[in-house]
């Protein structure tokens, strides 16, 4: 098979959670959030 793109993000949101992916050639993230105002100000780091 062949890779069509070397980075890739995604994001799922819902009402009470957020969940982020972030894939580059040497590591894939992902982190799942609640919908609070703290929660949210801890993404931006």
């Amino acid at each position: 098979m062949d890779v069509i793109q070397k980075r890739c993000a995604g994001i799922d949101v819902h009402k009470r959670a957020i969940t982020v992916c972030a894939t580059v050639p040497a590591e894939t993230e992902i982190r799942s959030l609640a919908t609070d105002t703290l929660s949210l100000w801890s993404m931006v780091e």
